[in-house]
């Protein structure tokens, strides 16, 4: 009767910075298909021998998404029970917040073949060891979906035109009435000392006075044919057009505490900077008073009111219980 076995995992994926790729499957070493409990694998130094001794599994293509990231191998060895093993892949960030006492993954992307990856029963030996797994592929099949709201929750600001209330960006400067402007969501924790730099605050640029950071994660969708999948905002955010159904999605841990920074961008020809015009606030009381409707100002760099933004907010998708 076999025992336990070692097994080990070796799959290649395209992840964003910050991301890890992680497993979940059928037996308590993998987490009993709780989402809570996915193990990290470890990423492969590039060009190291790992690397270079196996093989290349054939697949399609990687999400969209991810398709501009590098491809990376990640792996891990486990001892395994000898029953039969299922289980998936999934790619995770790292999430934190003030409320956590250590830091947890929040799941970005996960494999959703109808039949799940299988180590069958009292095999020892993988007889494809020596070949990466693809990401998102199994048996020829690929299949991806975002992930589980586990512990954070999602928040939707929507910019759109409406019968209700007024356009969603106004400026009141001629010289900015019909330029192509770019918009930025940025979530500040309230609670977090230290959030701002008050050193670079008075110069207006509230871009340079933030930490760089994957969390909290922020992602857009503009109701088009070719944009209406989430994905990662830029480093500009997206040129704004009215005319179509434009929302920003927030992941956060603890959506009472956050507030939104908006940036606006002046879009410049293709290869400049955009430059920096102003930015706004959208603080919870904002939306907690005007059912999640809002009308804030666009203020400029020299703190002088140039226009106003009006944008509605999805009541928070919550967590697993």
């Amino acid at each position: 009767m076999i025992k336990n076995r070692q097994w080990v995992f070796t799959v290649a994926a395209k992840t964003s910075v910050n991301e890890v790729v992680c497993i979940v499957g059928s037996c308590a070493e993998l987490g009993a298909w709780n989402p809570r409990q996915i193990v990290a694998l470890q990423k492969v130094p590039s060009g190291g021998d790992d690397a270079s001794s196996l093989t290349w599994e054939s697949s399609v293509d990687s999400h969209e998404e991810a398709a501009a990231d590098e491809e990376t191998l990640w792996t891990i060895t486990m001892e395994l029970p000898p029953e039969q093993v299922e289980y998936r892949f999934c790619v995770a960030v790292q999430a934190s917040d003030a409320s956590l006492k250590e830091p947890v993954y929040a799941i970005r992307w996960w494999e959703t073949h109808f039949i799940p990856r299988i180590i069958p029963a009292n095999v020892l030996h993988d007889p494809a060891e020596e070949t990466i797994s693809q990401f998102g592929v199994s048996l020829g099949q690929f299949k991806l979906e975002s992930g589980w709201l586990v512990y954070d929750s999602a928040v939707q600001l929507k910019l759109c035109l409406s019968k209700n209330h007024a356009r969603p960006i106004t400026f009141w400067r001629k010289k900015y009435k019909d330029s192509k402007v770019r918009v930025k969501v940025t979530p500040l924790e309230l609670n977090t000392e230290g959030q701002l730099d008050d050193s670079t605050t008075d110069h207006g640029d509230s871009r340079a006075a933030l930490k760089t950071s994957a969390w909290p994660l922020v992602e857009v969708a503009v109701l088009a044919e070719d944009t209406c999948t989430f994905t990662r905002q830029e480093q500009f955010g997206l040129v704004f057009n009215e005319e179509v159904f434009t929302t920003f999605q927030c992941r956060v841990i603890n959506p009472n505490s956050i507030a939104y920074l908006f940036d606006y961008y002046l879009d410049g020809p293709l290869g400049e900077i955009p430059r920096h015009i102003g930015c706004s606030h959208l603080l919870p009381s904002n939306l907690n008073e005007n059912f999640g409707v809002a009308t804030i100002p666009i203020t400029s760099a020299q703190h002088a009111p140039i226009g106003q933004l009006t944008g509605t907010r999805r009541a928070p998708i919550g967590q697993l219980t």
